[in-house]
């Protein structure tokens, strides 16, 4: 929405702008993280946003590090896998391998180490199949968040082959969750 009363024709103004931005090859960041630094108060209208576009929780995966939505949101730390997830109406929880307890802890948010879920169980129900094991790890983790249902966004820096094999399990399974990739990076932009 342009706001500028001296902008009278909206539409025009936008396609030269576009024009402008393409012809000089100018980069604009679009992913949530980054319109989160620009505009901080943001940080604090997770909800909100998440209310306002139908999402019941955001999952956010990958490194402490080098990943731009787990860093800004956990304030960054050594973690070399990680899952973020935020139900709405309720505080965050970090998941995390155990010997990364202490870098987690160092977010502020409830954290909840990977070791919680038995490994011996969890394979012996996936009858030793990876995908169907990570699955079935996220299930637990999402039913400790409180999630057994819903529109769930998902964010991240990670293998995204892996990591898409994994949530597709995680639907097929569950057959209440949906995993969406969200609206809330257009509307952080306004």
């Amino acid at each position: 929405e342009i706001k500028d009363p001296d902008i009278t024709h909206h539409e025009e103004f936008s396609e030269k702008l576009a024009n402008y931005i393409a012809s000089r090859r100018i980069s604009i960041e679009v992913c949530p993280t980054s319109n989160l630094q620009t505009i901080p108060a943001l940080k604090n209208n997770i909800q909100n946003l998440m209310k306002d576009n139908s999402i019941d929780a955001i999952l956010i995966t990958g490194a402490g590090q080098h990943n731009p939505p787990m860093v800004y949101l956990t304030g960054g730390g050594h973690l070399t896998n990680a899952d973020l997830i935020i139900k709405y109406g309720q505080e965050p929880i970090l998941f995390h391998g155990s010997m990364e307890r202490d870098e987690a802890a160092k977010s502020g948010f409830k954290t909840i180490s990977y070791d919680k879920y038995s490994y011996d169980e969890i394979k012996k129900i996936a009858k030793g199949n990876p995908v169907d094991f990570q699955a079935i790890r996220y299930l637990e983790m999402l039913k400790d968040a409180g999630i057994t249902e819903g529109n769930i966004a998902i964010y991240g820096n990670c293998d995204i082959s892996g990591k898409f094999a994994i949530l597709s399990r995680v639907q097929a399974l569950s057959q209440k969750i949906n995993f969406v990739i969200s609206i809330i990076n257009c509307n952080l932009a306004y």
